[in-house]
């Protein structure tokens, strides 16, 4: 399920009372996803990582009462007591055993020990895959019989919305359209794999000083990645320069790379308004149908006033079927 359709999933789980579990790959954005959920709301998201708890963390220190005979836990003052929100039992796989039983009562009646979960809370789980070899253990499968589970998949669209709404390097937002499988290769027996986390992390270092950008982006990515990245720099340098592409949209050169003409089209959709869009769609119906297609499905998911365009009306009628 890609991340957009999780957010709904989650939602309704939360509707009916049941706990998601998202999994995947690491730096697939599974926190991402269940914050966005929370912000969507505007409630609290509460970010518990087991494996770096005790079971005192969660249930609390034991207090004994005056006559030593009897005693109670103390309920560790971080969890919440009021409002709403969505507690986020995060990698839960690489939780010991033992915290794995505690949090299994947890999961299934929203208690531990003497603490309850506030009525305004809702529980949502993540975790990796198994075979991603993330220091993982298996789940007993009555902790599992308490949780949906919700596979995550990578969808571009979806990235491109993110990397567009948190300002990433257009260049990276190009980069993973002219190859997509690039944040999809994880590999457990490398110790560094582009993900589409460290790929937003290597954005970071697009413009370092020549003499350290390999290396910076190899240490985020992964030798091969980090040369297919710098690889594709060199497309981008042959970009037009978009002023130009606005006063002569019928004339600037159109490269024969198809490297450039996923940059192009991102560069263009990333900076559209309602008065370029004309010329950017002139300039870009000079190419392959799919590219022209592609610059305006990202241009109108970026700023929707350009649906009030006499040329996406137009444009629309031509291609409608296309288009949905």
């Amino acid at each position: 399920m890609k991340p957009s359709e999780i957010v709904k999933a989650v939602k309704f789980c939360h509707l009916k009372g049941l706990v998601p579990m998202l999994l995947g790959q690491p730096g697939i954005g599974k926190s991402s996803i269940l914050k966005q959920v929370a912000d969507d709301q505007g409630i609290e998201f509460l970010d518990f990582r087991p494996a770096l708890h005790s079971i005192e963390d969660l249930i609390g220190l034991p207090n004994f009462s005056d006559d030593k005979k009897t005693s109670s836990f103390a309920t560790p003052d971080w969890l919440p007591t009021e409002g709403k929100g969505i507690f986020c039992i995060e990698e839960l796989p690489q939780a010991t055993p033992t915290m794995m039983a505690a949090l299994s009562q947890f999961i299934l009646d929203r208690k531990i020990g003497s603490y309850t979960l506030p009525e305004g809370w809702n529980i949502a789980v993540a975790g990796n895959r198994m075979s991603d070899r993330a220091a993982t253990h298996k789940m007993p499968s009555h902790i599992n019989d308490r949780m949906t589970f919700i596979d995550i998949d990578f969808d571009l669209n979806d990235f491109d919305n993110f990397c567009h709404a948190h300002k990433i390097n257009t260049i990276i937002r190009a980069f993973v359209k002219f190859n997509p499988k690039i944040v999809t290769s994880f590999d457990p027996k490398l110790d560094i794999n582009c993900t589409p986390r460290s790929l937003v992390q290597a954005s970071n270092f697009i413009d370092a000083p020549y003499d350290i950008r390999y290396a910076l982006i190899e240490g985020t990515i992964g030798e091969g990645p980090a040369a297919e990245l710098l690889g594709y720099l060199e497309y981008w340098a042959e970009i037009p320069d978009i002023e130009l592409i606005k006063e002569t949209p019928t004339t600037v050169k159109i490269s024969d790379s198809p490297g450039v003409k996923y940059g192009v089209s991102t560069m263009l959709s990333a900076n559209v308004t309602t008065e370029n869009f004309a010329a950017f769609l002139t300039y870009m119906t000079r190419m392959e149908p799919e590219f022209t297609i592609s610059f305006v499905k990202d241009a109108i998911r970026i700023n929707d006033d350009i649906a009030e365009t006499e040329e996406f009306n137009t444009f629309l009628k031509d291609n409608v079927e296309v288009l949905i």
